[in-house]
């Protein structure tokens, strides 16, 4: 029998070192696939704040790959040509991240964010540059996939640990994070230098489904995590269906996707399952109208009738979950969680669009123009009420309706035009690569993209570093796959391309390993700073000392001001207060919140001054923070009412009487709007107001309202005094009113102790 000569060829030559060992080539590969393995890994914990780790290496790597990369394309510059589809997207985000923060009210926190931002898109042009060559290629898969089974493994093994902590009432000691690492030789001696340990890496609980906990791994939220794992649904199912690759490679394509399908089951995402099928549907679309070599003609043709069910799919589940978290029952909205905040903000920004039609509100105007649309029932239960500004800063949780907001429908169809310009130079590409491996690969990394951005539908993950970096580097690598298919060869050799090329990952971890060491002060600092905010909830030891020690090693610590500044006004030390509110401005920028809890501590601080002349700067300080916030925020009744106190106090009672019935009317609109709720602090806001003005039966009317809604005695009762003062006969109203409670109460308790049959 004659052999196939195919099978006696040599195969290409893919060692770890293609380039001599100074070659700047591969020190671009070296850096990138370590940032590649230190984004997916590194732990991310349970503060707020502890994403600054990622975000960390993000900004850094950005400044040491770019000006690698542009040498590399120069240096390769009669050899490399790089498709204005792959420039396009990149541009285009550019010039309108850079407009929206020039006109962002919020200059020196939307700097920082744009920054953060430049340094996700920064993957896109190293991985541009590793795609050229083939070799590489297959030693990032090689990197890439180690990472994917390590994040795979771990969700698995803490969700089964946190399943069955809660069905058998043990397993939490199988996650890796509380093993006592302090007991081991030398890693205990390390978290000891490094004042912390694992046992803080406990993970936000976010909801499941039923008794099934949701998981995290070394993202900290399911979120993220989903966002990290949709985008490989696609490419590992081309590499697996692609038959360009040994048994063993394909083994492990088709396992790590079923790791990847599995882990990402466990964060219950319905953007990752929306994510899922768009790119899964982009594929087949792929797969369907594909080059000679991809796919045999019979199963085209299949193909073509299955391709566009998933995608048709996502979208029906689209729209289907958000019409049913804007009109569904209170109770349903609850179990939708996230999805009803959602479709709140996509229904005010929807109404913002139409009034903004063609041109948009300008970039960076958004965040100014947005209060205006959220009000009344709807801001209550999204929460800005609470923490206004807090929940939607500066973005709508969803890259193309920010667009169409910022720059009308042209800006939409920038956007648009700029994505399908960089989706046909892959489509290109695909055709002209035969069918070989990297054309395979291509198709996955593209589909990849089309995941994130369904997913990103309903999501916020490409607001976050790993799920961001990982579509700007998908973006760059298909890009340049599409630019080199010209090049690659119509079949290649059946090889173990998965298999055989670990040796980098080693190489990879010895550099993170290095570089890990700047960043353990951050560890550190945010150890103390999860003990001293659990002593501030808890009331139990010192918060203050713990929180001042993380600001020791962390003085940027933006989180850890905020809570000594609230323990400081707590102890009426409101100049320490003040102090670290201004801080926290530096580093956040302008929140309401903030400028809120700044005001008040002024208000308070003139209350403590001996001096006419102190007493009045600090009332005006209180007086201009709380009106810039109500620019902002007009319809927050807070506002208005400490604004009106402060005038009060500064002795302008003309102006404190005009904020004050405007406090009440917002007041009054926020009781009558439909979906409103007992509110104790409102109704004895709204009572003081009453007080103030005459509205004495008002007054009584509303103060009995907080108190049948279990409002805090300590605070109903001076207004009542001052009420009763004021009309001594409602002394008798408000005894014969206490008298129908607590006899509601016993009718309550002996109808609750009764057995029914």
């Amino acid at each position: 029998m004659r052999r196939d000569p195919r099978a006696t060829q040599a195969r290409p030559s893919t060692r770890f070192r293609p380039e001599p060992p100074a070659s700047p080539r591969l020190w671009l590969e070296l850096l990138f696939f370590t940032e590649l393995l230190l984004v997916a890994l590194v732990f991310h914990y349970r503060t707020t704040s502890s994403i600054t780790t990622k975000d960390y290496y993000a900004v850094y790597f950005a400044l040491a790959l770019v000006p690698l990369s542009l040498a590399v394309l120069w240096m390769e510059r009669a050899r490399i040509r790089v498709p204005i589809g792959f420039w396009l997207p990149l541009a285009f985000h550019i010039v309108l991240g850079t407009a929206r923060v020039w006109m962002s009210p919020y200059a020196e926190h939307s700097w920082g964010s744009w920054r953060l931002s430049l340094s996700w898109m920064a993957a896109a042009i190293p991985s541009f540059v590793v795609a050229r060559r083939v070799a590489s290629v297959r030693r990032l898969l090689a990197v890439f996939t180690f990472a994917v089974w390590v994040v795979c493994c771990y969700a698995l093994m803490q969700w089964i640990a946190y399943t069955l902590e809660a069905f058998v009432g043990w397993g939490e000691e199988l996650d890796p994070v509380r093993w006592p690492w302090r007991d081991t030789p030398l890693i205990g001696k390390l978290f000891l230098a490094m004042e912390t340990d694992w046992s803080y890496f406990r993970w936000e609980r976010f909801p499941g489904w039923g008794k099934f906990p949701g998981v995290c791994s070394t993202f900290g939220n399911p979120t993220f995590l989903a966002g990290f794992l949709v985008i490989l649904v696609p490419l590992y199912g081309a590499l697996a269906l692609s038959g360009h690759f040994s048994g063993r490679a394909r083994a492990i394509c088709w396992t790590t996707l079923a790791l990847v399908a599995a882990a990402m089951g466990t964060t219950f995402s319905k953007g990752a399952l929306l994510g899922a099928l768009g790119g899964v549907g982009t594929l087949l679309l792929f797969l369907a109208w594909g080059p000679e070599g991809g796919l045999a003609e019979s199963r085209r043709r299949l193909v073509r009738i299955l391709a566009p069910v998933p995608i048709f799919l996502a979208l029906f589940s689209l729209g289907v979950t958000f019409f049913f978290a804007y009109t569904a029952s209170p109770d349903l909205r609850q179990d939708l969680g996230s999805v009803r905040n959602r479709a709140i903000v996509y229904s005010c920004t929807l109404d913002l669009i139409r009034d903004n039609l063609l041109l948009g509100v300008t970039p960076g105007n958004f965040v100014i123009r947005f209060p205006d649309y959220l009000e009344g029932a709807l801001a209550e239960e999204y929460g800005w009420i609470e923490a206004p500004e807090e929940k939607v800063l500066e973005h709508v949780h969803n890259e193309f309706l920010e667009v169409w907001a910022d720059l009308g429908i042209l800006g939409l169809g920038g956007i648009l035009a700029a994505l399908v310009g960089w989706m046909r130079w892959c489509w290109r590409g695909w055709r002209m690569s035969k069918g070989s491996a990297m054309g395979w690969a291509l198709a996955g990394l593209a589909s990849g993209v089309v995941a994130a951005l369904f997913e990103n539908l309903a999501s916020v993950s490409l607001r976050w570093t790993p799920s961001a970096w990982m579509v700007w580097a998908f973006i760059g690598a298909a890009a340049g796959l599409a630019a080199s298919s010209p090049a690659i060869p119509p079949s290649l050799p059946p090889t173990s391309g998965l298999g055989r090329r670990f040796g980098v990952v080693g190489v990879s971890l010895v550099l993170a390993a290095a570089l890990f060491a700047p960043s353990a002060r951050r560890y550190s600092a945010d150890w103390r700073f999860v003990n001293g905010r659990a002593a501030a909830a808890l009331k139990t030891g010192d918060a203050r000392a713990e929180l001042s020690r993380c600001l020791e090693l962390d003085p940027t610590h933006a989180q850890a001001h905020y809570i000594l500044a609230g323990q400081l006004f707590a102890a009426e030390d409101y100049r320490g207060a003040i102090e670290h509110f201004q801080r926290v401005r530096e580093l956040r920028g302008d929140v309401v919140v903030l400028a809120e809890n700044m005001a008040t501590a002024y208000f308070k601080l003139s209350t403590t001054l001996e001096k006419d002349f102190e007493r009045q700067e600090a009332l005006m300080e209180a007086i201009g923070l709380f009106e810039e916030s109500l620019v902002r925020h007009p319809s927050f009744p807070r506002l208005e009412d400490y604004l009106a106190r402060a005038y009060h106090r500064a002795g302008l009672e003309r102006l404190a009487d005009v904020h004050r019935r405007r406090a009440i009317d917002l007041y009054e609109r926020w009781f009558k709007s439909p979906a409103s709720h007992p509110r104790p602090e409102y109704a004895l806001d709204l009572a003081k107001n009453y007080l103030m003005v005459g509205e004495h039966e008002k007054a009584f009317w509303v103060l009995r309202n907080a108190r049948r809604w279990e409002g805090p005695m300590d605070k109903i009762q001076p207004v009542l005094a001052s009420l009763v003062e004021a009309a001594p006969n409602y002394r008798e109203v408000w005894d014969r009113e206490e008298n129908k409670l607590e006899a509601e109460r016993v009718r309550s308790a002996t109808s609750s102790a009764t057995i029914r049959p």
